[in-house]
């Protein structure tokens, strides 16, 4: 706008719970074809931001998400470890990340009511909408002895014995082009070389699907298509 080069990441085609989602379209679509170069994390997305933004194709350009700095296991102190055994005993599923309601936490629990499950990650109380969604998962987790909800700050450390020592790292997304989340287990998953793999269970969406089987080194991510499926992909 002022003689410099705009470039713009599109992380998805409009925000997570997004309000007002018609003025989105618009206000999007306005700054999209005001960038000059827009950018997507997975070739699979070019012709979805194509298509709604209405887009040159030449405008779009492909920047794969970088990897997170992981901690390893082995690298975790041993008093760590130790405390992280007593408060988790038991090898149990995983949904780690933001709790919102675009993620479904909720349904994924009631799909696995009679499972361990551990929810890790602060609630997005950012409006009235998160705070009585917020509300609805305390509720059933309080209500329900095998769930357990770490609403807080997860530690690098923590994040790193969690998802090594889950049985499934479980997401529930709608509508979503790309996940760090599932970039960050597909990662954790990859240093399981000589050791039981956890899977990764995700909706199944194209997006999805494409950028899994470019970055998965194990055959050990599965897709549904209704809520009703996981306890079988969780219990295959």
């Amino acid at each position: 706008l002022c003689g410099g080069t705009i470039y713009w990441t599109i992380h998805n085609i409009l925000p997570h719970d997004a309000p007002m989602p018609g003025l989105q379209q618009k206000l999007r679509t306005i700054m999209a074809n005001l960038s000059h170069v827009v950018l997507v994390h997975h070739l699979s997305h070019i012709y979805l931001v194509q298509k709604y933004y209405h887009l040159n194709l030449d405008k779009i350009q492909v920047l794969q998400h970088p990897d997170y700095e992981l901690s390893l296991q082995s690298s975790i102190p041993d008093e760590c470890v130790a405390t992280f055994n007593e408060r988790y005993p038991e090898r149990f599923i995983l949904i780690y990340g933001q709790v919102a309601p675009y993620k479904n936490t909720l349904k994924i629990l009631q799909a696995l009511k009679d499972h361990k499950v551990i929810v890790a990650g602060l609630a997005k109380n950012t409006d009235l909408l998160h705070k009585n969604y917020t509300a609805e998962v305390n509720e059933w987790v309080d209500s329900n002895d095998s769930h357990m909800w770490i609403n807080r700050f997860v530690s690098r450390e923590e994040e790193a014995w969690l998802h090594h020592n889950s049985l499934a790292v479980v997401f529930g997304f709608e509508k979503i082009l790309y996940s760090g989340g599932v970039h960050l287990a597909h990662q954790y998953q990859s240093q399981f070389e000589n050791r039981l793999q956890s899977k990764i269970i995700l909706p199944k969406y194209p997006s999805l699907e494409l950028y899994s089987k470019v970055h998965s080194t194990t055959s050990q991510t599965y897709y549904y298509e209704n809520f009703s499926e996981i306890r079988d992909l969780v219990n295959a």
